[in-house]
């Protein structure tokens, strides 16, 4: 199956499957100003729907790196929510029109103020900063996945959440361009996670 833009949708927000990135999936791209300037305190929340065992730093720590590969140094907060199968292929079905379970979907900013997400109850940015977005994970289906492709779980988590939050960040896979700018943006961000994910234990 190849991947590619819906023609005749106008995407609000952005839908990533990880087969995409080896030619076997679809995605909407959506991408927003890349924050600059002043140093960075950059907030995370955690909601987990599921019970998987995923903490907090996990994800902080690598948002961290992301941020710092791609200088980001503005005051900002990230929310991420871990989500069953069930109920991302509900919000992959009402908002993208794909009635099946996807493993990431990422609203900017942007978006998550628009009134046609007010049925979706977001997490707020404290006062004074800038929310960059919020992912929804699915980690049921991104373990899957990882066993599909014969990777660790671990190492697949990591590379689906800094797919989404480059996403937020501006970069998408729209040409051969874009999609290489992109997975040479994902390997230079694992690399330096490498630290991270050896004593990082998920479950």
């Amino acid at each position: 199956m190849g991947g590619g833009r819906i023609e005749g949708v106008v995407p609000h927000f952005i839908l990533h499957n990880s087969y995409f990135r080896r030619g076997r999936g679809e995605f909407f791209v959506s991408p927003t100003e890349v924050l600059s300037n002043s140093k960075l305190d950059m907030n995370l929340s955690l909601v987990n729907f599921t019970a998987f065992n995923i903490p907090e730093k996990f994800f902080k720590d690598i948002a961290q790196q992301v941020f710092k590969k791609e200088g980001v140094k503005r005051d900002v907060s990230l929310e991420v929510v871990l989500l069953g199968r069930s109920k991302m292929r509900e919000i992959n079905k009402r908002y993208a029109g794909r009635n099946r379970i996807t493993d990431v979907l990422s609203f900017p900013e942007s978006e998550v103020r628009k009134p046609t997400k007010k049925e979706i109850d977001f997490i707020q940015a404290k006062e004074g900063e800038e929310s960059l977005g919020e992912i929804l994970l699915c980690p049921s289906r991104i373990k899957k996945n990882a066993r599909k492709l014969k990777k660790d779980f671990k190492q697949e988590m990591a590379l689906v959440f800094i797919h989404g939050i480059l996403h937020l960040l501006g970069y998408d896979h729209t040409d051969t361009k874009s999609t290489r700018i992109m997975q040479k943006k994902e390997k230079e961000i694992m690399d330096a996670c490498s630290s991270i994910l050896a004593s990082s234990k998920i479950t």
